[in-house]
């Protein structure tokens, strides 16, 4: 991550780039506002630290400028001054600061509150993407948009009920869920490749046409995997790529498109498939009327260690009445 420190007194200026650089992080130097600016638009930094009181352009005035021409992703600023009364502090949150210290900074509390910054940033960069892959799978039908929410609400549950598990509880983080939670709206992206002929057909499709209809999940590992190779530095990706590519994958092996098997289906798509199926017998279909909660659950019970993971299915079990609660306030 990109560091911009807008600092005019050398002496401080230096300490404060000698503790990005101990943090891992790549400082970016300005020693006044101005400069500071024309930094920021030339390298577009996720983070700046800057003071107040500089030549040219003063911080307030930095802050503003920044905010004013931000477009697709917001910078996220730290104020550091010795000025650290409520006057100050108004103007810095007013003019558009994300958090404010005081000199000299204590470096332990100066690195959790990066840290902090970079946690927002993270989450704001997957919702970008997220929201606007879901809102491509909306142009192409407003119940996809709608299903992928569920899903994605469906597989959280499975995914904390795993964690009680001692054999996923420490693979199941609180990181892990989150990435799931976010990811998994991706699983049916590839849709918007499908022709309207075969996604919206009221009867049963023929050999040629249930082919075609199962590319969609190609087709969604490649979109994704074109945004992971121009944004690598994207993590969560790697996620909905498993989950894309994976989530028709059945635990006999008898799934497509891979037809792995067992644990080689990856967990996150072995979730997001038990999530998915209960959403599609639950709601109704061009196709097909919906299933009430009980029928659902009844068939995917019995489906327990063919086409789903034993464990999530004892865990879906265990939440039955969770999911119901989410598809009836969906209604």
């Amino acid at each position: 991550m990109k560091i911009l420190i807008a600092e005019d007194n050398k002496i401080n200026r230096l300490t404060l780039i000698d503790f990005i650089k101990e943090l891992g992080y790549v400082p970016l130097v300005a020693e006044d506002g101005l400069q500071a600016f024309e930094l920021w638009q030339k390298d577009r930094p996720e983070l700046i630290i800057t003071d107040l009181m500089m030549p040219n352009m003063n911080g307030i005035e930095l802050i503003k400028k920044v905010r004013e021409n931000e477009f697709e992703h917001e910078t996220y600023i730290i104020v550091l001054t010795a000025y650290n009364d409520d006057i100050r502090m108004d103007e810095s949150y007013d003019g558009g600061a994300d958090d404010f210290l005081s000199k000299p900074f204590n470096k332990k509390e100066l690195k959790q509150r990066i840290h902090i910054a970079e946690r927002m940033i993270h989450m704001q960069q997957k919702q970008v993407v997220i929201y606007a892959l879901t809102k491509l799978a909306q142009i192409k039908d407003k119940e996809i948009g709608d299903h992928l929410n569920r899903v994605g609400s469906y597989s959280k549950i499975l995914a904390k009920g795993l964690q009680q598990y001692p054999k996923y509880h420490d693979f199941m983080t609180r990181q892990y869920i989150e990435d799931l939670y976010l990811s998994c709206p991706l699983h049916d992206i590839g849709k918007i490749g499908i022709s309207d002929q075969i996604l919206y057909k009221p009867g049963p499709y023929t050999h040629e046409e249930r082919e075609e209809m199962q590319k969609h999940v190609l087709l969604g590992y490649e979109t994704i995997l074109s945004i992971k190779k121009a944004f690598p530095e994207v993590s969560f990706l790697d996620m909905g790529l498993h989950i894309t590519r994976s989530h028709h994958e059945k635990y006999d092996g008898t799934g497509y498109p891979d037809g792995l098997k067992g644990d080689k289906i990856p967990l996150s798509a072995r979730i997001v498939s038990v999530a998915d199926y209960y959403d599609a017998l639950v709601s109704e279909r061009v196709y097909k009327n919906a299933y009430t909660h009980e029928e659902a659950v009844k068939l995917i019970v019995d489906l327990k260690g063919s086409y789903f993971d034993p464990d999530i299915i004892d865990v879906f079990i265990a939440y039955e009445s969770e999911f119901k609660k989410i598809n009836e306030e969906s209604k």
